[in-house]
């Protein structure tokens, strides 16, 4: 059984070696490079920028530190500049000097005595956000109807999950979502016939979540939770913070990355019974014949540019030698389709045991054994390294993908000395189960090697994974997947699905993000750099006229990404090119420092 495909491969394999000969494998973005190392500013980039939002906190509310932290990254993000004002520590604040207000903290009585004067404000044309829903209390039940309340319950009730009854964010117009994560609690409440709803619970109740309201000249804009306190839901506290403004404007990275962890890898040569029942084939005759076709064929129906983690071996060595692994010729077969394709090869190690000694008190955790000491790890990362180049010599390997998603600190600090092309790791986003991962946010570190998370993966999506990925369209426009040729097998994700509808899970996501993410950019991990470098850079200075939008953007180097929320339509654009994302959403990709982008009359 194994002969035919066994040769079909070699023969693929020896073509591909004689067709690329000589061919240097490039990023499809000739007219960018990585940048060279810069100490830039680009908070203080224009000192002459307002100061827009004042952000009010309490020190020593429950989840208040945490909640808080998660609007100020969001605020940092979208280049919002921003005071903090802690409610605890008591004192005043000029809101003359500010065009919004967030309140990010619950018990508005202990604040109470302040808050007819920010009503006042709203009134005579203040901008705020409840970025968390009150407590039930007496200061609340006295200035509710001003938010666009007529009923409100006295307490507070379980909503359970989102549905998105707008296109507020990117993909998301009629999805339900949360159910089984997202339980705010919350106001049941009915609103004004003028206030405009955003998001519902998904239950039988259907709680406004997310709403904007008129009041006088002002205008209030509230979230009707408590649940939307970590990374995960960065882009709705965006979204609804960009509401407060009839137009803003915030830098995104823009790209769409697919990760293939562990691949290429060495294939078992076994028998498995899933397989055999649902394809008459052993393992290695499935991941080439069934496995790797399938994958291939979305890289060329949604034009996907795969970055690939080469490892070399299974096993648990860690000590040496580190013999070489004898199946080349598959490695150069798959390798080689993927930069055929336009991928990328990064580098995910000799083997799959996460880079740490047993001062780190890391790998027992996981079942894996500890290095015995740094030179195993240098001698194992070489290993793998001198073998990657050895079968691609065309490709540099410039994205490192941690085993495990854990990357200690000592060995973070050394790999650019064992990859000198090294320019990214992609790790993880979100927090890895038990605090263990290297989390990562989408920055330049300061050694100059740039921090590419991957968001989510596996090929069937699960509805938090659906969230994480909408709320990072909304903020980053981005999306940064990974799956692995391993989950195939595994208990929760193969043998009681089965491989059909796991492709038709995995093709259903791409599908719905090529449909519904307008713009967005296919790239391999070194591309999703050069935007990253780019975004975590950039300036943004937004003024706004009747008539017109004048952007100023600093550490400006070939291009940029932003994003534009604007109540009125665009019409022409000076300096950039326009593409509407949702109603009232736009992607704009700037070619020049300076733009002007007039609205339509």
């Amino acid at each position: 059984m194994l002969l035919l495909p066994l040769g079909i491969l070699i023969v693929l394999a020896s073509f591909l070696l004689v067709a690329n000969a000589g061919v240097r494998y490039r990023t499809s973005l000739p007219s960018m490079d990585i940048l060279a190392p810069a100490a830039v500013d680009n908070q203080g980039y224009f000192p002459d920028k307002p100061v827009d939002a004042l952000v009010m906190y309490d020190s020593n509310a429950f989840a208040g530190i945490e909640h808080v932290g998660t609007v100020l990254d969001v605020l940092d993000s979208m280049q919002v500049k921003y005071d903090v004002f802690d409610v605890d520590r008591g004192g005043d604040y000029d809101l003359s000097k500010y065009r919004n207000v967030v309140i990010s903290f619950i018990d508005l009585d202990k604040y109470a005595d302040h808050i007819p004067g920010l009503m006042t404000w709203v009134e005579n044309g203040g901008q705020l956000l409840f970025s968390i829903r009150p407590d039930p209390s007496d200061t609340f039940n006295g200035m509710y109807r001003k938010l666009g309340i007529v009923s409100k319950s006295d307490g507070l009730i379980v909503a359970r999950g989102v549905s998105f009854t707008s296109d507020l964010m990117p993909a998301a117009e009629g999805l339900q979502l949360g159910a089984d994560f997202i339980a705010s609690n919350s106001y049941f409440v009915e609103l004004e016939p003028y206030c405009k709803i955003y998001l519902n619970s998904a239950d039988a109740l259907k709680v406004p979540l997310l709403w904007e309201c008129k009041f006088q000249k002002g205008h209030f804009v509230v979230l009707n939770s408590d649940q939307f306190n970590s990374k995960s839901d960065r882009g709705v506290i965006g979204a609804a913070y960009s509401l407060l403004q009839d137009v803003f404007v915030y830098p995104v990275i823009n790209g769409s990355i697919y990760f293939i962890n562990e691949f290429p890898s060495p294939i078992r040569q076994e028998a498995n019974d899933f397989i055999a029942s649902q394809f008459g084939r052993d393992i290695q005759n499935f991941y080439i014949n069934v496995w790797w076709p399938d994958i291939q064929q979305l890289s060329y129906k949604y034009q996907i540019k795969y970055t690939a983690a080469f490892l070399e071996t299974f096993n648990d060595a860690v000590v040496p030698p580190f013999d070489k692994k004898s199946e080349n010729e598959k490695y150069q077969y798959f390798g080689g389709l993927i930069l055929h394709n336009g991928g990328e090869i990064g580098l995910q190690g000799y083997n799959h045991v996460p880079l740490c000694l047993s001062d780190d008190a890391v790998n027992q955790k996981l079942s894996y054994p500890d290095w015995p000491a740094f030179e195993s790890i240098e001698l194992s990362v070489y290993e793998a390294y001198s073998l990657t180049r050895a079968i691609f010599p065309e490709n540099r390997i410039t994205t490192y993908i941690p085993p495990s998603n854990i990357l200690c600190p000592a060995a973070r600090r050394w790999l650019r000395q064992a990859l000198p092309d090294l320019q990214v790791i992609s790790s993880l986003y979100l927090p890895g189960e038990g605090g263990l991962a290297y989390e990562q946010e989408f920055s330049e570190a300061d050694d100059g090697i740039i921090e590419l998370p991957r968001i989510i993966g596996g090929y069937d999506p699960t509805s938090y994974m659906r969230w994480a990925s909408i709320n990072e369209l909304g903020l980053h426009y981005i999306n940064s997947y990974y799956i692995s040729p391993s989950d195939v097998l595994s208990d929760a994700q193969g043998p009681q699905k089965g491989w059909a509808y796991l492709h038709d899970q995995f093709e259903q996501y791409v599908k719905w993000l090529d449909e519904s993410a307008p713009g967005l950019r296919n790239l391999t991990s070194l591309e999703g750099g050069m935007a990253v470098q780019r975004f975590a850079r950039l300036a943004v200075d937004t003024r706004t006229t009747e008539d017109r939008v004048e952007i100023s953007l600093g550490n400006f180097y070939d291009e940029a990404w932003l994003m534009m929320r604007s109540s009125r339509t665009p019409g022409s654009i000076d300096g950039g090119v326009i593409t509407p994302v949702t109603s009232n959403l736009y992607l704009i990709q700037a070619l020049k420092q300076q733009l002007i982008i007039t609205f339509a009359e």
